[in-house]
């Protein structure tokens, strides 16, 4: 599923990224997947998911790691969306929409034209490179330190 021109994941049970819709909403700090999660109206749609007992797989699923995330059913994405805004819920609406009535996915070479997508995408990648040099920056001063501790044959000893 493409939104805002970001690639929406799915887990091998067909959970939707959370994270991925984070990223096509704008990436807002105040729209963090986490902070929705721990509201008490997520808790209790999640438990009246699991009650129902019309799904046999688990609403959230949190795998960690560089790739991680939190996968959640299509009932939680669509709560997700209306948490973050009527417009944004309206996208996902209409990308779900669309991947069900087996609709073509759009052609890059139409996106690669249309000013909001390239600005969208523009957007997510000069975020994504942002806080991947804040993080170099972080652990720099740390691999330095293993690099002298590796490279000190036992003279630290």
């Amino acid at each position: 599923m493409m939104i805002g021109g970001v690639t929406v994941r799915r887990d091998d049970v067909g959970r939707f990224c959370l994270n991925d819709l984070h990223q096509a909403s704008g990436g807002a700090k105040r729209h963090q997947p986490s902070d929705w999660q721990r509201l008490k109206q997520t808790e209790e749609l999640v438990a009246e998911l699991v009650n129902s007992g019309d799904s046999r797989i688990y609403p959230v699923h949190s795998v960690a790691g560089r790739y991680g995330g939190s996968y959640v059913v299509r009932e939680l994405v669509y709560a997700y969306a209306m948490w973050i805004s009527p417009s944004f819920s309206l996208q996902v609406i209409r990308a779900y929409d669309a991947i069900t009535a087996g609709a073509a996915a759009p052609d890059p070479m139409q996106a690669l034209t249309d000013p909001a997508t390239l600005r969208a995408l523009l957007l997510s990648y000069s975020e994504k490179a942002e806080i991947l040099e804040a993080r170099v920056q972080y652990q720099e001063p740390q691999v330095r330190a293993l690099l002298r501790l590796s490279q000190a044959d036992g003279a630290f000893n």
